[in-house]
């Protein structure tokens, strides 16, 4: 039986830790990324041009956690 990867991916604004957020961490790459353009919404406007959402899209980053990266630091 293999082991199974336990990942969790964390938001990043500006290379530090986005904590505006109700969690820290989500479980699959599509909710975090589904944080980020709410994130995005708030600080644009949901009314804002892509244009203008695309300039706050690029400060943000999602990064991939596995457990035993996690547990090694």
């Amino acid at each position: 039986m293999m082991a199974q990867a336990h990942a969790v991916y964390v938001l990043y604004y500006e290379g530090a830790p986005y904590e505006y957020t109700k969690r820290a961490a989500y479980y699959t790459e599509g909710m975090a990324n589904a944080a980020v353009t709410r994130a995005v919404d708030d600080f644009a406007g949901w009314r804002a041009s892509d244009e203008r959402k695309a300039e706050f899209r690029v400060k943000f980053s999602v990064e991939k956690y596995v457990k035993s990266e996690v547990a090694a630091e």
